[in-house]
């Protein structure tokens, strides 16, 4: 439920200044049959045996105080309607949707050990959950099943002795679990924006902005459960809940300790339609950076390199890419005289060009040198030149970078290279088209359309799946420290063009080799 106020104040007949005020009560997360489960580790009815309690419908605490003002104006300057500077501001409440509380199927994946969740698909392969009977008929005890009921068909079946989970379990604990924070928040976005915009005249317009945006308590996920940084064994001795819940590896738990921040020089040059021409030219140089982030397409998000100091994952999120340009234009051409109506007139050609910095992606290492139970951590990085060669298989080298500036951590440590640190090709492409229209007579309009998309045949190459921190494509050895062969080969070499490497639509022509399309329309 929302509620929303406004008012316009014209301060001056060249002066608006308009305010608003949002109040949103957010709705929590929960199974519509208060069949969700939560990992409630203080509660007093809790021991050794794991209880878990069954939620109430939503697996946390309502928020309530959800307050978002807005802010914004506009200045004519010089009273002509021509010179006006614009500015803004906003704060805005993301609720998270179910696929969040799903993120930990694959977030597991991070750590040795089986999967685990709230609410899954029997398929999914996670430890079960038996119902026994307790002082306390609310509560689950976590046990060791074998396989899950027959009776459980769908995404979650709890009843006395039956299992929930999945098929795939591990045959005796460890097991890993994940838990809400009962007092989750919800996300905020703090928006602000200042333009000036310039009229040349009645075709030509010029905008220069600045624009900036800071998230703040975004949802992550941290292990409450992961031993401190060390060269000892993890073992439940230094595990915060060794002690109190042995069965239990990992703990993730959906808090609001993520942040992140944007911030963005927006310029825009624009032709209204003149002499038959409509264009735009837009220039972006920005820089967004967070504790964590993921592309669509089969990206992941990063865990955590130390749970106690999750400032160590701060750095260029996983769709940062520095600097953008796009180029359109629109040309109908007048019609010539010399030729037919039917052949001379009706002829448009379309052109746009696109250029884009190659996103980021982190160096890892295949092993887990911080003792921590992680699958992979960031590499050691010497502080020497990357040397970036993006054509480096012309040129005869491994790769695109210095991969030797990179190894293994010593024992007790994490790496020191940063998250996202590295950045694949970028992208550089010009596509075009040609549409003739025939009007046959009033009523029947037949349009004949050729496309070309990149007409250059440029090459672009893509380093990682999906775009960034595909570890499986960039892996030191740990025990060794030499690079591990993966889906391109080598760490720092190419393996696909970007339409297919991160995770565009090769329809559209982003990034594969030239593709030409025909069309033919009919209207009537």
């Amino acid at each position: 439920m929302g509620l929303y106020v406004q008012d316009s104040w014209k301060v001056k007949p060249n002066f608006t200044l308009e305010m608003g005020l949002r109040w949103d009560i957010a709705g929590a997360l929960g199974e519509h049959d208060n069949l969700g489960a939560n990992f409630l580790p203080n509660d007093p009815a809790a021991d050794a045996n794991g209880f878990v309690t069954l939620s109430k419908r939503p697996l946390y605490n309502k928020d309530k105080n959800n307050f978002g003002p807005r802010l914004g104006f506009a200045w004519d300057i010089f009273k002509n309607s021509k010179t006006v500077l614009r500015g803004g501001y906003s704060l805005s409440y993301d609720l998270p949707n179910f696929g969040t509380i799903h993120a930990p199927q694959t977030f597991l994946n991070a750590f040795a050990g089986t999967r685990a969740g709230f609410y899954t698909q029997v398929a999914e392969g996670n430890f079960p959950i038996q119902i026994f009977s307790t002082p306390d008929s609310n509560k689950a005890v976590f046990n060791a099943g074998t396989q899950r009921n027959s009776l459980c068909d769908f995404f979650i079946c709890m009843a006395p002795g039956v299992d929930i989970y999945g098929q795939s379990i591990a045959p005796s604990p460890p097991f890993n679990i994940v838990q809400v924070l009962p007092d989750f928040q919800t996300p905020m976005n703090h928006a602000y924006n200042l333009t000036i915009e310039q009229e040349l005249n009645n075709k030509m317009t010029v905008s220069v902005a600045y624009v900036g945006t800071a998230g703040r308590d975004l949802v992550s996920w941290r292990d409450m459960n992961a031993c401190p940084i060390s060269t000892l064994a993890c073992d439940n001795t230094r595990k915060p809940f060794g002690s109190t819940f042995p069965q239990y590896d990992h703990i993730l738990r959906m808090t609001n300790d993520a942040y992140s921040n944007y911030n963005a020089l927006q310029t825009a040059f624009k032709v209204r339609e003149t002499h038959g021409l409509t264009g735009q030219f837009n220039f972006v140089w920005s820089r967004t950076f967070d504790t964590g982030s993921a592309n669509r397409g089969g990206d992941f998000l990063t865990q955590y390199q130390n749970p106690y100091n999750i400032d160590k994952n701060y750095g260029p999120s996983n769709f940062d890419t520095p600097w953008n340009v796009n180029f359109t234009l629109v040309y109908d051409v007048p019609r010539l005289q010399s030729l037919p109506k039917l052949v001379g007139g009706g002829w448009q050609i379309n052109s746009i060009f696109r250029a884009q910095e190659g996103r980021p992606f982190t160096p890892f290492i295949r092993g887990d040198p911080s003792n921590q139970g992680l699958r992979s951590t960031f590499a050691d990085y010497n502080g020497a030149p990357l040397n970036y060669d993006f054509h480096y298989l012309q040129d005869g080298k491994d790769g695109f970078l210095n991969t030797t500036a990179f190894s293994v951590p010593q024992s007790g440590t994490v790496g020191n290279a940063g998250r996202n640190m590295l950045r694949q090709p970028g992208i550089s492409q010009w596509d075009m088209s040609i549409f003739k229209n025939f009007e046959l007579n009033e009523r029947l309009t037949v349009r004949f359309s050729w496309t070309v998309f990149n007409v250059l045949n440029h090459g672009m190459f893509a380093t990682t799946q999906s775009g960034t921190g595909k570890i499986t494509t960039c892996q030191i050895d740990k025990n060794t420290g030499q690079v591990l062969p993966g889906p391109c080969s080598a760490f720092g070499a190419y393996f696909a063009t970007p339409d297919v490497g991160i995770g565009f639509n090769p329809i559209l022509g982003t990034g594969a080799q030239r593709n030409m399309q025909f069309g033919l329309k009919v209207s009537f």
